[in-house]
């Protein structure tokens, strides 16, 4: 979640909007207007995290997951596969994901139960066909049906192997981290 606005010395900020609704959020009171829409579930999708073992994955990705999941934002049919050259198991990346959220309630211990991880180099022949497998059995187990999104939570300089790697695969869905924007000259 986002960080609360901290006013000076500790005061806090009271204002109600039109609808009369004032929520409290740390030391700054924020109105929600009325008109807000109710929040919708994601669909039914494989998230492929490119980067899966690393500090931004475990740091951010997994707990905004988490939150996602507790809130019940996520699809029962939401999976991750998380993909990296680090040589855990599924074990070990469901472990990850547990402590990466320590405060997570039960929609998030259900999601993670599902997670892959796929180990190995990231533009690897090896590799894909692993990911390949895993993303036919989230299809058939988890009913995504080919919908999948791949995200880059790597070091800049390993975005175009994967991007090639990606489009050879024939895959066209990418995210990746707002910070690395800044370097993508360097690719």
């Amino acid at each position: 979640p986002a960080q609360p606005v901290r006013w000076p010395c500790g005061h806090t900020r009271a204002r109600s909007g039109k609808d009369g609704d004032v929520h409290s959020y740390g030391r700054l009171d924020v109105t929600t207007p009325a008109t807000l829409q109710p929040r919708t579930q994601a669909p039914a999708l494989a998230l492929v995290i490119f980067g899966a073992s690393g500090d931004l994955t475990s740091r951010k990705i997994l707990p905004a997951l988490a939150e996602l999941a507790d809130t019940g934002q996520l699809n029962d049919g939401f999976t991750v596969i998380g993909v990296a050259r680090t040589a855990w198991s599924d074990e070990q990346f469901r472990r990850v994901a547990l402590e990466a959220a320590p405060q997570s309630g039960p929609a998030w211990h259900a999601l993670v139960e599902r997670f892959r991880y796929i180990a190995g180099e990231y533009a690897a022949t090896d590799t894909f066909d692993r990911l390949r497998e895993a993303l036919d059995e989230a299809d058939r187990g988890w009913g995504t049906r080919g919908n999948r999104v791949f995200y880059l939570a790597t070091i800049p300089s390993a975005f175009g192997m994967i991007t090639e790697a990606l489009a050879k695969e024939g895959c066209n869905c990418l995210l990746y981290t707002s910070d690395a924007a800044d370097d993508l000259t360097r690719v």
